[in-house]
């Protein structure tokens, strides 16, 4: 008896109406049927030995089946290519292992069924987003599934297992979906409804704030309309009075017309009865009831103050004659009537309401004018009788009363005579008449400071403005001024003035006309400022941060040139204020910060016009306060010293670090540096022997040299630490012993400095390995020009000090990460550390120069106590001392 064939005419049956899997008649198309027949040859070989030996063959062979169709399955998971593509690839060969693509088919069908799950959820989201219909009713959905089905099938071709797994999968989703798709197209038609519910709702409440009665009285009865309508079109009447409540609960919680509201929802009825009286409606409006209260009240305080606010307004414009009073009646009445909700008896209480502060508010207006009008008449009374015009100063008493009486005339007549009748313009001629006679003393003043007000020029007239403009244009553009004529002219052209007068003015008034001249000056100055600051990028000669060093020094003597002429103002016109101003700026500058890191513009421009003054023979002296005091004097010393340099072609930059380094340097010796007067004076002590002086400066010129110092900065340091250390000494381990003392302080100063590229640093604190090459090499890797050495600008209590880069005494810049190092101070303590920027190159060029000689020197030499070189200084190098 022949055993059935396996049968690869497999029938997927569908779970839902949407989708169709593929007819059977065509799968076997898919394999050659006499291949398969070879294939199950293998088994009917055993049919006839024996029945043992026909169960065996029969289990092998089903046994082999299932083994293809799971290793199919397998293949697909493992490899995530669909049948197709492992046909493709000839990696399944349906021919030659019929098994295999039975077990391919199905898991490719499942696989694509779920993918096809997430791929139908966004097709049918594009759908709902994009077509508005599409949520009408259920033919939508239908349609989509059919067309998705349809592209399925083209896509799975003849491959009637994986049709069936992929529907096996799919089915049970699509049903899922057609369900969904039911709820939100109900939902859809509940969104529609309220949509229309709410649009109705909110139009009744806009016809019912109509002022056409015939709008206004059916908006209730239109809305009614509406509701009902939908009822009849089958929508649930719950649903649509749930939602007509809902929406007139909310207005009258949040609307402008909460009243309008609340009557609209009493009206509306709902099947047999009302519909405020429905459960739900009860229960909506009882939620928002505070809010409904709360909105109404506070509807009812705006509109109060909407109406105060209008009603001052209007008061505002009918008291200034903006508008007439009718037409400010007008106006309120309208405003009751459109802007807010009131009664009829609100209405006339508002209105008289108005009435009553209009004419309050008139009469407080016509009060305040005639005040107003008689305070001007009494100030122009008190004015015509004491200022006098430059006009009038040459008039006698009598013809300047008489003048001065016309001129009140003239001015009472501008005002009607129901403000100012006739018995008061008696009145106020009378007063006049009082008043000039009590203030001759003042109106005298007046006529002098008249006088010399002429001598200012006015129009084309030559004057004192017009000779200090001709002076000082010059003058500021660069020029020479030996002598300034209207500064030192203007007192006595004062006192004469008040002398042709009469008068003689005391001590205040004269001071007041020289602070008025002053002010005059100065605006002198600061249009020629102007006018040169005109030639600048900038348009001014204010510092700017686009400034060239060329512009920056031009600016700055400009600026100078205007300081000295406001200081010579100030000393000519013995006015302080210019003088106490540039000095507070001076002094602000003069600290080492500023001079090393910042652009200490006003301490430089103090400097030049210090050095300008001094060139036209102006002692310093007359620019400081208390030039006799201690302070004073050494301010003096200091800047006759720094106009010295200036006028020996010293940059001011370089002057200002110089100042504050001979200030802060021997601060710990208590020491004026500045006093040249006495050349030794800041290294005396108490030893009765002036030659113990003259010894200890020589043995620090001598330590120096030999220690090649000649880094102009550094020598100040270097004298101070020698003298400091020498002091120490002599007071304790060398009491007496001058050359001994010497002798100690060399040894120490060796052993507590690092002496490099001319100048000398503490090691206070410093790594040992930190010696000449290694400042060298850290000065490399940022880039500062080659032969930079670092100087000690200020000692710190710490025995560390802040170092300043220098080269041939000129402050130098270095570079790093492409950036400039401008203006930089450094703490000694900062040479421990290399940062990370520059790391590798400063290992680099330490070991370079470390390898190769240099002029630093890590073990100074100094001269034996015994030895001397008297005053001997090295050629070229600067030495404040």
């Amino acid at each position: 008896m022949a055993k059935s064939r396996p049968s690869l005419n497999v029938q997927a049956q569908p779970v839902s109406t949407f989708v169709a899997p593929m007819a059977a008649s065509t799968s076997v198309e898919l394999y050659d049927q006499q291949t398969v027949n070879l294939a199950l040859q293998f088994a009917d070989a055993f049919k006839d030995f024996s029945l043992t030996a026909a169960k065996l063959a029969g289990t092998l062979k089903q046994e082999n089946n299932e083994e293809e169709v799971l290793k199919g399955i397998d293949m697909v998971n493992k490899s995530q290519k669909s049948y197709k593509q492992l046909m493709d690839s000839g990696e399944i060969k349906p021919t030659e292992n019929p098994w295999m693509a039975i077990g391919a088919q199905k898991a490719s069908g499942t696989a694509e069924g779920l993918k096809a799950r997430a791929h139908f959820m966004e097709v049918y989201n594009r759908r709902v987003e994009e077509d508005p219909s599409f949520l009408s009713g259920p033919e939508g959905f239908s349609a989509l599934a059919a067309q998705y089905t349809a592209n399925v099938n083209s896509m799975i071709g003849n491959a009637p297992y994986m049709s069936r797994a992929f529907y096996e999968s799919f089915n049970p989703f699509i049903g899922s979906m057609a369900l969904n798709h039911e709820e939100n197209v109900q939902k859809e038609q509940e969104r529609k409804v309220g949509l229309g519910i709410n649009a109705a709702v909110a139009q009744a409440l806009q016809d019912s704030r109509s002022a056409d009665p015939l709008i206004s009285g059916n908006a209730t009865s239109g809305l009614q309309e509406y509701i009902d309508g939908l009822s009849n079109s089958g929508y649930s009447g719950k649903k649509i009075n749930q939602v007509t409540a809902a929406a007139l609960v909310e207005a009258m919680a949040n609307s402008d017309d909460p009243t309008q509201a609340q009557s609209i929802f009493n009206s509306l009825k709902s099947g047999t009865g009302l519909l405020k009286d429905t459960e739900y409606a009860k229960v909506l409006l009882l939620a928002k009831t505070p809010e409904i209260e709360a909105r109404k009240q506070r509807l009812t305080a705006e509109e109060s103050d909407a109406f105060n606010k209008f009603r001052l307004a209007t008061i505002k414009s009918v008291v200034s004659n903006e508008i007439s009073e009718e037409e400010g009646a007008q106006k309120i009445q309208e405003f009751l009537k459109t802007k807010i909700t009131i009664t009829g008896q609100e209405y006339e209480s508002k209105v008289g309401y108005y009435n009553t502060s209009l004419k309050s508010a008139k009469a407080e207006a016509q009060a305040q004018y005639n005040q107003r009008v008689e305070n001007d008449v009494f100030t122009a009374i008190e004015n015509l009788s004491t200022m006098v015009s430059p006009e009038e100063s040459g008039l006698s008493e009598n013809e300047l009363l008489l003048l001065k009486r016309e001129q009140l005339k003239a001015q009472m007549s501008s005002y009607p005579e129901n403000i100012i009748t006739p018995k008061d313009r008696l009145a106020y001629l009378n007063a006049l008449d009082q008043q000039f006679a009590r203030d001759y003393d003042r109106r005298s003043v007046a006529k002098a400071e008249a006088a010399t007000t002429a001598l200012w020029g006015t129009g084309d007239a030559p004057g004192l403005l017009q000779n200090a403009s001709a002076s000082f244009g010059p003058f500021m553009a660069g020029g020479d001024m030996v002598e300034l004529p209207p500064l030192n002219e203007y007192r006595q052209v004062l006192e004469q003035a008040y002398t042709q007068q009469g008068v003689v003015p005391n001590s205040e008034q004269m001071n007041k006309l020289m602070a008025q001249g002053y002010t005059r000056f100065d605006a002198v100055i600061s249009q020629q400022e102007q006018i040169i600051g005109q030639q600048f990028r900038s348009k001014s000669l204010a510092p700017s941060s686009q400034d060239t060093p060329e512009e920056r020094n031009h600016k700055s003597a400009f600026r100078a040139r205007a300081t000295a002429l406001r200081m010579q103002m100030g000393v000519a016109m013995g006015v302080d204020a210019q003088a106490d101003k540039t000095l507070r700026s001076f002094i602000a500058g003069f600290n080492t910060a500023t001079v090393e890191t910042g652009f200490p513009d006003d301490f430089i421009d103090t400097i030049q016009a210090f050095a300008i003054n001094r060139r036209l023979n102006l002692p310093t002296s007359s620019f400081i306060p208390n030039p006799e005091s201690q302070n004073g004097k050494q301010m003096i010393q200091m800047m006759d010293w720094a106009s010295e340099q200036y006028a020996n072609g010293m940059d001011p930059t370089d002057i200002a670090r110089d100042m504050v380094q001979m200030k802060v340097v021997p601060g710990s010796l208590k020491t004026n540096a500045f006093d040249f007067s006495r050349p030794l004076g800041w290294v005396e002590f108490d030893s009765g022997s002036g030659k113990d002086a003259q010894d200890l400066y020589d043995g620090g010129v001598v330590f120096r040299e030999q220690n090649n110092i000649v880094e102009s900065d550094s020598t100040l340091y270097a004298a101070t630490a020698y003298a400091k250390a020498t002091f120490k000494h002599l007071g304790s381990d060398a009491i007496g012993n001058m050359r001994k003392a010497q002798k100690l302080a060399a040894e120490e100063l060796a052993g507590s400095h690092i002496f490099f590229n001319g100048s000398m640093i503490p090691n206070k604190n410093l790594n040992r390995s930190v010696d000449g090459p290694y400042i060298q090499a850290w000065l490399d890797s940022n880039k500062f020009p080659e032969g930079t050495t670092l100087v000690v600008v200020q000692q710190n209590s710490d025995g560390t000090a802040m170092l300043a880069p220098r080269k041939d005494g000129k402050a130098v810049s270095g570079t790093r990460d492409g950036k400039r190092l401008e203006n930089m101070m450094i703490r000694s303590t900062d040479l421990n550390t290399v940062g990370p920027e520059v790391i590798k190159d400063f290992n680099s060029k330490l070991e370079a120069r470390r390898a190769k000689p240099s002029n630093f020197s890590t073990a100074p030499t100094f001269l034996n106590p015994n030895q001397t070189s008297g005053n001997a200084r090295i050629p070229g190098v600067y030495y404040p001392y």
